[in-house]
């Protein structure tokens, strides 16, 4: 399993599109800093096409205001600190988009 991080809101530049596609069917997905506004897109394909495979990180998703989103949306996972952590030692490879 390989972890993709995405910094960046969906639609801002390719990387949330480059993300999705270049992911296999046991790979996950964390939204970090600006990523987490994704959770204000229902209509963002990624929720479409991972099918529970997203987490956010909590801390930035509150900072940003927007962490009451979560609960609208289906198969999203919080995690702290050091839930991304365990999320990174248990990946076999970590891949940052931009």
């Amino acid at each position: 399993m390989n972890l993709h991080i995405l910094n960046h809101p969906p639609g801002h530049g390719l990387a949330d599109r480059q993300a999705i596609s270049a992911m296999g069917d046991k790979d996950r997905l964390l939204l970090i800093e600006d990523g987490v506004q994704a959770l204000l897109m229902p209509q963002w394909e990624g929720w479409h096409k991972l099918n529970g495979r997203i987490y956010f990180l909590e801390e930035d998703a509150c900072s940003r205001g927007v962490a009451g989103r979560a609960a609208q949306l289906q198969d999203c996972h919080a995690v702290d600190m050091p839930g991304f952590v365990a999320l990174t030692a248990s990946a076999d490879k970590t891949i940052t988009w931009f």
